[in-house]
């Protein structure tokens, strides 16, 4: 007797009571030297445009997005997301980024008591007794906070070469601190005053990057995969050297493939690169000649 198809196909396979387990995006990861990116932290964007707004449409990272984003497989496919992470080429001071929004100078005159407590570096003091009243201006303002946070001597030469801007470009108050190398950062609501952490935009909003001593790629590479394995290949806008990039591959190739290493060489330099890099997994090498185009990111992007 035969036995009808719908026997065969009407059917409903699955493991019962099992646990859903999120798979990672197999994303491309970026290393930057960009102190937007505060160290040990991962960045994520859906879209060029993000990338662009947050960085600025004359970045590196922007510029490598776009063509990232703008890859289309013959599947109709395109990368959908993203990731940054920082890789530290030289010592940078302890940094604020306020939130970027629209401000106007009337909305600080009326402010003579403000306050916030700032960490910078080993120390933290409350500032307070702000006055606003004086200013005509955004950079006034900026110069104004600047001024109350040099006061502080007793926090040493991270206060007192600490400096106020406002970036009219970004639209946002940016603080740096007075030290290169590793300084915390951070503020908090002061015991008494005018709490002006959210009108400056420096409240949990703000990016609040950390001073950092100069690292290794590789260092990087490792913190960065500690802090967030949700990538599925990596490159690093900055350029870095041969032994830096065998370093690099050496610990790549100890996670099974698990990422693809993508590398922009030269072709003067193609010999010596297959010599060092030649059976170590989860590299990628693409010729890359010129250093405005990125054919290095195309793996990424399939």
């Amino acid at each position: 007797m035969a036995i009808s198809f719908k026997r065969y196909v009407d059917i409903t396979s699955g493991v019962g009571g099992g646990v859903g387990v999120r798979l990672r995006d197999l994303i491309l990861r970026l290393f930057t030297n960009s102190t937007l990116v505060p160290e040990k932290t991962v960045i994520e964007m859906d879209n060029a445009t993000d990338v662009g707004t947050y960085f600025g449409t004359t970045s590196p990272e922007y510029k490598r997005a776009v063509f990232y984003f703008g890859f289309i497989s013959k599947l109709i496919t395109a990368p959908k997301k993203i990731s940054f992470s920082r890789w530290a080429d030289g010592a940078a001071a302890a940094r604020i980024y306020g939130h970027t929004k629209t401000f106007a100078v009337s909305q600080f005159t009326g402010i003579t008591t403000g306050s916030f407590k700032l960490t910078l570096g080993a120390y933290t003091a409350d500032l307070t007794g702000i006055s606003f009243a004086a200013a005509t201006t955004l950079s006034q303002v900026a110069s104004i906070l600047q001024t109350a946070i040099q006061a502080v001597v007793a926090g040493g030469a991270d206060w007192t070469a600490a400096t106020v801007t406002y970036n009219a470009t970004a639209q946002r108050f940016e603080l740096v601190g007075g030290v290169v190398g590793a300084e915390p950062v951070a503020t908090a609501a002061a015991a008494s005053g005018t709490d002006i952490r959210a009108l400056l935009g420096w409240d949990a909003t703000a990016v609040f990057s950390p001073g950092v001593a100069a690292q290794e790629p590789l260092d990087a590479f490792i913190a960065s995969v500690q802090a967030s394995d949700n990538f599925g290949s990596f490159a690093f806008i900055q350029t870095i050297t041969q032994a830096q990039a065998l370093a690099v591959a050496t610990q790549n190739d100890t996670y099974n493939v698990k990422f693809i290493f993508t590398l922009p060489i030269a072709a003067g330099d193609a010999a010596s690169y297959y010599g060092a890099l030649s059976g170590l997994s989860g590299v990628a090498t693409t010729l890359s000649p010129l250093s405005t185009e990125y054919p290095e990111l195309l793996p990424s992007a399939i």
